[in-house]
């Protein structure tokens, strides 16, 4: 149930940091891709569409943003909150080298060695008001987008190589 949770948050939340390379860059998914769309006018195999944000689209993701990790922090304890800061910056560091790009390529899937959720040990309490913050922010960005937009991260998304489950990715 746990991995099932955590597996369902991490498209909301990483959607709720749409192109916004702030503190919480450890809660990975279409947040990577956005920031690359801007700097891909000819989109590739593993690239995303040009969205071509307006900056007023820029500015209302970047306040959902910073709203949604003022609450997701106020849920978390102290502790949890260093937890997930020390984990973005070891996977930030990474992952130019495990993907061969830059800043902004997607994250490799979530995993028993890669879930920065997963090591905060959430209580049932902070994992249901994370997910309802999740929710609420997801619908937020979706609302700044135009369809075509919301049209081509969808592509984007069903054009993800396909995450193991944990079962076939601990075969020891």
């Amino acid at each position: 149930m746990k991995l099932k949770l955590i597996g369902m948050l991490f498209p909301v939340i990483g959607l709720a940091f749409v192109a916004i390379p702030l503190g919480v860059q450890a809660l990975p998914t279409l947040q990577n891709q956005v920031l690359q769309a801007q700097n891909f006018p000819n989109p590739g195999a593993g690239q995303p569409p040009n969205l071509n944000l307006s900056d007023d689209q820029k500015q209302r993701l970047e306040e959902i943003h910073k709203e949604t990790k003022e609450k997701i922090d106020a849920v978390l304890t102290s502790e949890q909150r260093q937890t997930l800061e020390e984990k973005a910056a070891q996977m930030g560091h990474s992952r130019g080298r495990i993907q061969g790009g830059g800043p902004g390529v997607p994250m490799p899937p979530p995993g028993e060695g890669n879930d920065p959720l997963a090591e905060l040990n959430l209580s049932n309490d902070q994992k249901e008001k994370i997910q309802e913050i999740a929710q609420s922010s997801e619908e937020k960005v979706k609302s700044v987008f135009t369809d075509e937009q919301l049209q081509q991260l969808e592509q984007v998304r069903q054009n993800m190589p396909k995450r193991p489950s944990p079962k076939q990715g601990s075969s020891t």
